[in-house]
């Protein structure tokens, strides 16, 4: 679900800000225009960095497999067996290391 952001920039005397669709960003800080709520644009986070990582993992794997299979007159071999637990793990990166943060207003 990746697609290229739009950005405009807009210069008025007292204020320079570039618009995004979702998001303006200014001087003063980043404001989100969006409906969704936290939650869910977490679960969109997540949602595709799980996708990018199952298709990382199967073609890691066949990568693997096609090593093995040309070398093994060789003697060599990288096993498999582990690598699953391996993308696991980072499967868990943005439920770990997401946090929500209460907005303040600077003056």
């Amino acid at each position: 679900m990746s697609h290229l952001l739009k950005k405009v920039k807009i210069t008025l005397d007292f204020l320079v800000f570039i618009c995004y669709p979702e998001r303006i960003i200014t001087k003063k800080g980043i404001y989100i225009m969006t409906n969704k709520s936290n939650a869910d644009l977490i679960a969109e986070l997540h949602n595709a960095c799980d996708s990018l990582l199952a298709e990382t993992n199967k073609k890691m794997t066949k990568l693997i497999e096609d090593f093995n299979e040309k070398n093994e007159d060789r003697n060599i071999e990288c096993d498999t067996v582990d690598l699953d637990s391996k993308f696991d793990v980072l499967s868990d990166y943005v439920e770990d290391y997401t946090n929500e943060f209460e907005e303040v207003e600077i003056n």
